[in-house]
């Protein structure tokens, strides 16, 4: 991966065409905790391969943090 991933960064799975953002909580090695979708400041029991996900650039970043913090009002 070029880019990496850390936290705080907004990231997408990369097989979402909707590219719904979800906010990183930790990054462990390759393993990535996430937010939940519509509480993105709860995180996710769960932790999933860095792999499956991809940062936005930066004109879907604005988009993307519109979104988050829309969610977290």
């Amino acid at each position: 991966m070029s880019n990496k991933i850390k936290v705080g960064d907004l990231v997408y799975f990369y097989d979402d065409s909707d590219k719904h953002p979800y906010m990183v909580h930790d990054v462990f090695g390759n393993k990535i905790s996430l937010g939940l979708m519509e509480y993105p400041d709860v995180e996710q029991d769960d932790y999933v391969d860095a792999i499956d996900l991809k940062l936005f650039n930066k004109s879907e970043l604005i988009n993307a943090t519109k979104i988050i913090n829309k969610l977290l009002n």
